[in-house]
């Protein structure tokens, strides 16, 4: 529905909201999952202003989850980059 054009802008931006609510501790963990990550994508197209500082300050700030330990980098922008799917995310 958040890519339907169909879909009313109020509607879309409740979704968008939801999405980013449920993702938010596993955002980068589920960025290397195809689709995931289409679902991220989609949420940054469609999403305001708003939704997308917030969507790439979690990707970059690597606070979505991810794993790892201390050092690691498990999780942050370098990891998306280098994840098959994560990168078209940072891409979008």
């Amino acid at each position: 529905q958040i890519r339907d054009a169909k879909t009313p802008t109020a509607q879309r931006e409740a979704l968008i909201a939801d999405v980013l609510r449920e993702l938010n501790a596993t955002l980068t963990q589920v960025c290397g999952k195809h689709d995931a990550a289409r679902v991220v994508q989609s949420c940054y197209k469609f999403g305001t202003p708003e939704q997308r500082e917030r969507l790439v300050g979690a990707l970059i700030s690597g606070d979505g989850g991810g794993g790892g330990g201390a050092g690691s980098g498990a999780g942050g922008p370098l990891e998306l980059a280098r994840s098959h799917y994560g990168h078209k995310v940072l891409l979008a």
